[in-house]
């Protein structure tokens, strides 16, 4: 094999390798997007069902949000941390994505989840924490010794 087509040979192994990783990429994309519309529709109709409940409270419940939106924004300032400091902001972002790893796992698992707590059974899940505890130290492998030291 001459060095022209030894070179071929690895350029078309290194363009089937990436078109592989794109495809896998954009499939983890879709699967992604679909999770997205899946929240949202959920939040929709979280935000329909207080809309409701607000309803069928009526003038009774005093004043008070006019919406389910602005019920939802309220709870939500309240849940900002309350100081503008970088750490803050970082423990903030960190707790945020720790939550949504393991609403991930629930999302994906739902019957392993329920299975694991009525038998209160860490091993069945322990690969997908595990990985995802990974993806939380890369991310934010200094939040924890901020938390620890603050």
């Amino acid at each position: 094999m001459t060095t022209l087509e030894a070179q071929d040979d690895r350029l078309h192994r290194l363009r089937r390798r990436l078109r592989s990783e794109l495809l896998a990429e954009a499939q983890e994309i879709e699967r992604l997007e679909q999770a997205i519309r899946g929240v949202r529709a959920r939040h929709t109709e979280l935000e329909e069902a207080l809309e409701r409940e607000l309803a069928a409270l009526g003038p009774a419940a005093g004043p008070g949000p006019a919406t389910a939106r602005e019920a939802a924004s309220s709870l939500t300032a309240e849940a900002k941390p309350v100081g503008d400091s970088d750490e803050e902001k970082t423990l903030a972002d960190a707790r945020r994505f720790a939550r949504l790893l393991v609403s991930e796992i629930a999302l994906h698992n739902p019957s392993q989840v329920d299975e694991g707590r009525r038998h209160r059974d860490y091993q069945r899940l322990k690969a997908s924490f595990d990985r995802r505890r990974q993806a939380y130290e890369r991310r934010f492998a200094h939040a924890a010794a901020l938390q620890f030291f603050s």
